[in-house]
């Protein structure tokens, strides 16, 4: 209803601009304006027949349906799209006179004007505007004028009657997709005269046939591509429905955005090694697709790339991959899996979007994004497993998906997002880390069998008790890795209560380990003894701390010295030359047998010199490789909970 006093209004709005320049009668109504400078136009509403008189260049309108024609930005539509006379609709026309001192057709000057049947371009013109005639799908036959050099973008498009056209000798510019989706043209010539641009068998190239500009969507069959192309340029094939298949040469580099978007008849491509990029759109539409093998070297599927292929069951990624951009897949209904790149670290929005069929998708470990509504509607996938790398599942990215039993959500995964799993009625386990720090509220509603798996204290527990869920606490911690060199020491620290993690569910084996936190380590392993002094010669270490009482015990003990006579620095990380020499003095400073030394960055004058050369013979550590045991880099915590275990256990 807004949509239509809108209309009303911006065509009550448009007569005014052209009255008093109206004249009604009982036979017709004839509306009259200007259209440039020196042009002028009328429309006689009995004949439905424009007409423009005078001279110069027309001015360049604004597209069907765009912001403008809602009076949003200050562009203005060809005013004899559509008008309304005493109740009545009218336009656009079906016929049009062009004046011949007309130098210009305006942008979207005739576009969507689909009862036009026909137009005669006068010598006059020089330059035919983007989206000029795009739509005038009654239109079976037009002239490009011997003076134009420049076609826009879109220019014809769509003109689903045209049969041929005729490029002259003086053009000098080609838009964009100037004939794409022209259904019924088998043949674009150009003059032989013309130095830029060539026809071969009704194919239109550039002047050396390397860029293949537009084939005739009219076209059946097989189609080769001549072997000196290095470009197929955006739009090349568009709407070609009748060819079922075309032979690409290793000379192609690159396929352009659209190039073949809606060739229905296309049951396979073979796209040779040497292209290394493919556009957006590019095989969106080609319903009749059953497989596709990427090259490798291709870095990205852009936006659309096969999106609305229905019968796409088959898709080959080479590791060159590192992006699927948005709605890449959406609505391939027959794809059934998809083995993804393990360089992939985006997958963009509504990249999966209603691929039906889709059963299993394997994520890749270095995935670092899921976009909304990646896997919207995907209905018979039944299981994911969500990367650690991965900081947001973002909204709907998995809403709709019926069929989904179980999610596993690895740790380092921070928020799930408004609806991410929305309506996945199927849903009955889900595991959530103790990393997800948010989960809006509505990202499980619908999942009414849904339990839920995670951590006590966490944002998991928070949300199951919040709307009702069942939930399953965890034991351990959610980010050691299976059968890491530092699961049994982590284990043995666990038992000891020598620590308990950073946070619920969570021991942080890769975070650099403080000097305050290996002192506390050690002071719990030997059993919590008391300070025999309780003087604190340290200014950064307050009373009250966790750490306060072991690393007075450390100092009481010779351990440690502090970084200087005042100093403790508890926050500063830990290197692996000081985590040795705190274990050897704590064991007594034993000397080392005396073999030789097999470090080169390990100096007889260092602090640490013996402590290193013990905790080797003890098997404490080996360094970091065969000569070097680099004393000042600094330790993780699952590195100081195994050099504890290999001292003490």
């Amino acid at each position: 209803m807004k949509k239509k006093l809108l209309s009303g209004f911006l065509a009550l709005a448009l007569l005014c601009t052209i009255l008093p320049s109206l004249a009604l009668n009982a036979q017709a109504v004839t509306l009259s304006g200007s259209c440039g400078v020196a042009l002028n136009w009328s429309y006689n509403t009995d004949t439905e027949a424009l007409t423009i008189t005078g001279s110069g260049d027309m001015k360049n309108y604004a597209g069907f349906l765009t912001d403008s024609y809602y009076g949003i930005t200050g562009a203005e539509w060809a005013p004899w799209y559509h008008f309304i006379v005493k109740g009545e609709d009218f336009g656009p026309p079906v016929s049009a006179s062009l004046p011949k001192g007309l130098t210009s057709i305006g942008d979207y000057a005739f576009n969507a004007n689909s009862p036009l049947k026909n137009i005669t371009i006068p010598d006059s013109v020089t330059r035919i505007g983007k989206s000029a005639f795009a739509g005038c799908s009654s239109l079976k036959q037009t002239n490009i004028p011997k003076n134009v050099t420049s076609i826009g973008d879109a220019a014809f498009s769509s003109c689903t009657g045209l049969t041929q056209i005729t490029i002259p000798k003086n053009v000098t510019s080609i838009g964009i997709g100037a004939f794409e989706y022209c259904l019924s043209m088998s043949s674009i010539d150009v003059d032989p005269g013309n130095p830029y641009y060539c026809s071969i068998n009704g194919v239109l190239y550039n002047k050396t046939v390397t860029k293949l500009i537009q084939c005739p969507a009219g076209k059946t069959g097989v189609f080769h591509i001549p072997n000196t192309v290095t470009s197929i340029e955006e739009s090349a094939f568009s709407g070609c429905a009748g060819l079922t298949e075309i032979s690409i040469p290793d000379s192609v580099t690159a396929i352009g955005a659209y190039a073949f978007n809606r060739c229905a008849g296309l049951t396979e491509i073979k796209i040779p090694n040497s292209v290394v990029d493919i556009g957006e759109a590019s095989f969106g539409g080609c319903e009749s697709l059953t497989r596709v093998e990427i090259p490798n070297g291709v870095k990205q599927i852009s936006r659309y790339t096969f999106s609305a292929c229905s019968n796409l069951a088959e898709v080959i990624l080479p590791d060159s991959v590192t992006s699927i951009e948005g709605s890449a897949f959406s609505n391939c209904h027959s794809l059934t899996s998809i083995q993804l790149s393990s360089k992939i670290t985006k997958i963009g929005y509504q990249a999966f979007m209603d691929c039906y069929s889709l059963k299993e998708i394997i994520l890749p470990d270095n995935l670092k994004t899921i976009e909304s509504g990646t896997f919207f509607g995907c209905r018979n996938l039944e299981r994911i497993t969500i990367p650690g790398r991965v900081k947001t599942i973002e909204e709907e990215a998995f809403l709709g998906s019926d069929s989904l039993k179980e999610v596993l959500i690895l740790n380092g995964v921070e928020s799930i997002g408004s609806g991410a799993f929305l309506w996945c009625h199927g849903l009955t386990e889900i595991t959530i880390p103790p990393s997800v720090t948010h989960i809006e509220a509505g990202a499980l509603s619908g999942c009414e069998q849904l339990s839920i798996r995670g951590y006590r204290g966490t944002a998991a527990e928070d949300y199951a008790a919040r709307y009702k869920i069942p939930f399953t606490a965890l034991e351990g911690f959610a980010d050691l890795a299976i059968n890491a060199y530092y699961s049994d020491p982590v284990a043995w620290a666990v038992d000891k209560k020598i620590t308990n993690g950073t946070m619920p569910g969570l021991f942080s084996p890769d975070s650099t380990c403080t000097r305050a936190q290996v002192v506390t380590f050690l002071w719990r392993a030997e059993g919590e003894p008391e300070p025999t002094s309780k003087v604190n010669p340290f200014t950064d270490i307050k009373e009250g701390l966790y750490y306060f009482e072991p690393v007075l015990w450390a100092v009481d003990q010779k351990i440690t010295a502090g970084t200087s006579t005042n100093i403790f620095s508890p926050n500063a990380g830990c290197t692996r030359g000081q985590v040795v020499t705190f274990l050897w003095r704590a064991a007594g400073q034993p000397e080392p047998s005396g073999g030789k030394n097999p470090f080169t960055d390990v100096k007889p004058d260092a602090y640490y010199y013996k402590a290193v050369l013990w905790a080797v013979e003890k098997g404490i550590t080996n360094g970091t490789s065969a000569d070097k045991f680099s004393p000042e880099s600094t330790c993780t915590r699952g590195q100081i909970v195994t050099f504890l275990y290999r001292d003490m256990a």
